[in-house]
């Protein structure tokens, strides 16, 4: 609970701006996630705690590089976070609750590498369909290639799938 209350501080401090707060955070949650102790700690569905922490080490490593506009360096974080998140036993729910491949596709969007981002988030519908803010990130990606008549068809399927939402997502990320 100290790791993840450290990881949600982190990210607030990142989001406020506070690189220097976020930065201490991040290092209190490298420290526990590593501790040994954690490593032995198996839940019921196969992962560990440190498992769990390390996915938001890279997630908050990847939140203060991207507010700082370090794009490539919050894509290679976030590339090693999917890798984590994906190598978690199946479990319901997921046992990681942040979507790192949408944040992926977010990071590469923002970085100007549009191409690999439709990837990610053709990946990311096709584990879970119709995923508003993975199909947000695709009409953005497919848009900064001028793909217009893919985007158009995109929109059309975000459009459905946000029709009684209150408010549609504003981008890829929630």
């Amino acid at each position: 609970m100290t790791g993840v209350w450290h990881y949600v501080r982190g990210l607030a401090f990142a989001a406020t701006g506070d690189r220097f707060q976020a930065q201490l955070e991040l290092d209190q949650l490298r420290s526990i996630a590593a501790a040994p102790a954690l490593e032995k700690l198996v839940f019921a569905s196969g992962y560990t705690p440190s498992a769990l922490l390390t996915i938001g080490v890279k997630v908050l490593e990847a939140q203060i590089a991207g507010r700082a506009g370090q794009w490539k360096l919050a894509v290679l974080d976030l590339e090693e976070a999917v890798a984590l998140q994906d190598a978690l036993p199946y479990s319901e729910p997921p046992p990681w609750y942040f979507p790192t491949r949408e944040a992926l596709g977010f990071a590469l969007l923002e970085g100007g590498d549009a191409k690999q981002a439709e990837a990610v988030f053709r990946k990311q519908l096709a584990d879970t369909p119709r995923n508003g803010w993975a199909l947000h990130g695709l009409v953005a990606s497919l848009q900064a290639q001028d793909q217009t008549p893919a985007a158009r068809d995109a929109q059309a399927q975000l459009d459905d799938v946000w029709q009684w939402a209150d408010v549609p997502p504003a981008n890829a990320l929630f």
